[in-house]
């Protein structure tokens, strides 16, 4: 809860608290891993109290806390730097009396660094440690919660990844990128409503986003809204005329409001540009023998199994052996 919006004043990691901030606190089991000011309200030093000191993260640890730290230290996880010569990266100098100040979200900033070069490496666990160490120094910022975000959807914890990306947009409402990353995660969750949701957010303050188009047009066929799809499949068609994709699900709408004539040349661009598209031919087979062309749908659903097969695409080829059934008798 924020109750104390007073500015939190620059002073560098380090220093030592004089009286009035809490210095004797230490003799009641509470360890100092960093100087921590206003402790007091009133304090004759900066003037904060203790709610602004939580709402910046600048506590004084209790012993289980710095327990962990020291843990950190050993293992070799990220730990809380106390003075500039263990912030993170190269060529960081010791702190002197001339040192620039250090904020908080100075260090937060560098954690999210250190993150992001573990996220490429493909350490996870590193990356996620470095991630939560910047939301325990500087809380509001977002870059840190979308990391975890994305750590969560690479060990695919989608409902982990949903939380962050909330709690990143809670702090920062205008980043669009964090909708539409949203929106993927919700579609990996069947949650359509929710990726029209943000794909519409997205698309309202920039309409030029042909990818948040394409993810908003696949979620309206899924909630079989094929008209609306219809309009921004047209358009995704347009920025991108050599994608197979965009040409298959038209024809799926186009199939679904029963203009088979239109859905067969769409399957068959579709084809054309893509040979090994499986999605199109078992459409196409199914709009052929709407038709009544019963031995092309049985040639091209046959087709889409193989593919299907080949592809380790268990669900499509399931549903090419029921259709392949449906059609023979």
């Amino acid at each position: 809860v924020i109750v104390d919006e007073a500015p939190v004043p620059q002073l560098r990691v380090g220093d030592t608290p004089r009286p009035g901030c809490g210095a004797g606190l230490e003799s009641r089991g509470a360890v100092r891993s960093t100087w921590a000011p206003g402790i007091r309200s009133g304090c004759e030093t900066c003037g904060s109290n203790i709610m602004g000191l939580l709402r910046y993260q600048r506590i004084v640890r209790p012993w289980g806390f710095f327990r962990r730290d020291l843990s950190r230290r050993w293992s070799g996880v990220p730990s809380f730097p106390t003075s500039q010569s263990e912030l993170p990266g190269s060529g960081d100098a010791a702190i002197d009396s001339d040192a620039p100040s250090i904020t908080a979200q100075d260090l937060a900033l560098k954690y999210c660094d250190r993150g992001s070069k573990s996220l490429a490496a493909k350490n996870y666990a590193q990356a996620r440690s470095a991630y939560k160490i910047a939301i325990e120094w500087y809380p509001k910022l977002a870059l840190a919660h979308s990391g975890i975000a994305q750590v969560c959807e690479c060990s695919q914890d989608y409902e982990g990844a949903l939380v962050a990306y909330d709690l990143a947009i809670g702090c920062d409402p205008t980043q669009l990128d964090f909708y539409y990353q949203r929106a993927l995660v919700n579609k990996q969750l069947k949650n359509y409503f929710q990726v029209l949701a943000d794909c519409k957010s997205v698309l309202e303050a920039d309409p030029d986003r042909p990818l948040v188009r394409w993810l908003y047009a696949v979620a309206l066929v899924k909630l079989e809204n094929y008209q609306v799809a219809l309009i921004n499949l047209e358009r995704h068609i347009e920025d991108y005329p050599q994608d197979p994709n965009g040409y298959c699900y038209r024809g799926i709408c186009y199939e679904r409001l029963e203009r088979l004539p239109q859905a067969l040349a769409d399957f068959d661009r579709a084809i054309a540009i893509d040979s090994q598209l499986a999605l199109a031919y078992v459409n196409r087979g199914s709009a052929k023998y709407a038709l009544g062309d019963r031995q092309g749908a049985i040639a091209d659903i046959n087709i889409a199994a193989q593919l299907s097969k080949e592809q380790n695409n268990l669900v499509l080829y399931d549903m090419t052996t029921i259709l392949i059934q449906q059609v023979s008798n």
